[in-house]
């Protein structure tokens, strides 16, 4: 009984953690001191990738593109503003403090742009289970998942600079430098992209020729392609978050409609059950973490930060929703603000980034304050979404969306070349070479217009017969 009402009010992450948290103390209370850990590169290769996978494949629906300007300003923009207000008042806080202010400033930006991140399994469980309404769903979804390959980028560049003290980084670091962490900010975010875009589209021209008996090898096949999509961002420098996102969004748009609805649901299937374990088992492991925190070392700095980033977050989803709104036909009131605020939930993907600075200076600061963030905001917030979703009457009411009248998509005129020029493109090039229901509903049109010039000849040929017989009738 008090089980279930506790799942009510506090989220699934939450009580997986809490289960960390219970099972580690246990240990401790029996002398085993047995602690839950695990190699970064598995957390942030292996466990985070069919995560982002399968949020991708949830992330294509039409509020999501319909609202693709607002949610890029959000992840992009905002994003930015918040990593640039925390490491500002963070390190401005910090000069005071005996024990911290030999931090860099490359140290403290760093930090801000991991603890920028926002957790899209934690926004996607918490908001799907309260019966959000779907627009802002895919709002505050979209901001969050699109928001992670930001902030990866940003947190790769500046790591590089974390190592060099002060002085040796007065000495070493040069101007170029910061035009080479600007020109990067650019090229892997992009380039990671174009790889998933184009990986996504090969994956789609092999699976044309699919059939029906090769039906249990495609999952395998779009796992394999996922895995190389992946594979090659990571290689070449590029975002590898990013990269998965764009190969999702691109397999779900055109690979799954060249495959049978079985092999669709089995690929959605496997990355799904992937996505839950992997979930499951990183929650589990920061409910671990957080029993073993040592919180004397770690409250002062993890306190500054909270207050902090939760007041950088207010103040920029505001300025940036208010400017977006003089800008943008759809609008984000004060209701979904509130929601926007609150779904900014700590997650896998900022652990997956902290676990990576293992070694470097303030390592275990860092990763104190990024495993107590992680669990305050995932426990707060999700605890206060439900509740808030009910007051400000936000719920999901089932009603029909007109999707095109809705975001304009009826009025060509109103999309913007950059849109009619894709379209164009993916009409003449993309479904043509990419997808099996082009070409099918490209037959179907021919025969139906064969068929309506039969008809057509049929019916002038009788009537100049007619017109025929009754002349012969009358001579």
């Amino acid at each position: 009984k008090y089980l279930g009402i506790g799942v009510q009010f506090v989220p699934e992450s939450g009580i997986i953690m809490g289960l960390g948290i219970f099972v580690t103390l246990v240990c401790h209370l029996f002398g085993g001191g047995y602690q839950v850990t695990i190699y970064g590169w598995v957390i942030e290769h292996v466990m985070i990738a069919p995560i982002i996978l399968h949020a991708s494949y949830c992330l294509f629906h039409p509020h999501f593109f319909g609202q693709l300007g607002t949610i890029l300003t959000l992840a992009i923009l905002a994003t930015v503003l918040n990593c640039l207000i925390i490491f500002g008042v963070v390190w401005a806080s910090i000069m005071n403090i005996e024990s911290l202010n030999m931090m860099t400033g490359y140290q403290v930006i760093m930090f801000s742009a991991l603890i920028s991140a926002v957790d899209p399994v934690a926004v996607l469980a918490v908001f799907d289970t309260v019966g959000a309404n779907r627009a802002l769903y895919y709002l505050v979804f979209g901001e969050s998942l699109l928001n992670d390959g930001v902030t990866f980028v940003m947190y790769q560049g500046f790591k590089v600079f974390t190592v060099l003290s002060r002085e040796s980084a007065a000495e070493i670091i040069e101007w170029h430098h910061f035009g080479l962490l600007l020109l990067s900010f650019i090229t892997k975010p992009v380039f990671g992209i174009l790889i998933g875009f184009i990986t996504g589209l090969l994956s789609s021209f092999v699976s044309q020729f699919s059939t029906e008996k090769s039906d249990f090898l495609q999952p395998l096949l779009n796992l394999l392609f996922a895995a190389q999509a992946y594979i090659m961002a990571i290689m070449f420098g590029f975002s590898g978050i990013l990269s998965l996102i764009a190969f999702g969004l691109t397999q779900q748009r055109y690979t799954f409609r060249n495959i049978t609805n079985t092999a669709v649901v089995k690929t959605r299937n496997v990355v799904r059950g992937f996505a839950m374990v992997s979930e499951l088992f990183l929650f589990f492991i920061l409910g671990s973490e957080f029993a073993a925190l040592d919180f004397a070392n770690i409250i002062q700095f993890a306190f500054i930060v909270l207050v902090v980033m939760t007041l950088a977050r207010i103040f920029v989803t505001g300025l940036c929703c208010f400017v977006g709104n003089k800008m943008t036909r759809h609008q984000i009131n004060w209701k979904w603000q509130i929601l926007l605020i609150v779904g900014g939930m700590r997650g896998a993907i900022a652990y997956a980034m902290v676990i990576q600075y293992k070694g470097r200076p303030f390592a275990d600061v860092f990763y104190g304050t990024t495993v107590f963030l992680i669990f305050v905001t995932t426990v707060v917030n999700g605890m206060l979404a439900k509740p808030l979703v009910s007051i400000l009457q936000l719920k999901e009411e089932g009603q029909e969306h007109d999707y095109d009248h809705e975001y304009g998509w009826d009025d060509l005129e109103k999309l913007g070349r950059p849109m009619k020029y894709f379209k164009s493109f993916e009409e003449k090039v993309l479904l043509r070479f990419c997808t099996k229901d082009h070409r099918t509903m490209e037959v179907a049109a021919n025969e139906v217009i064969e068929s309506e010039e039969e008809s057509i000849f049929d019916r002038l040929e009788k009537k100049h017969m007619n017109k025929y017989n009754k002349k012969k009738s009358k001579k």
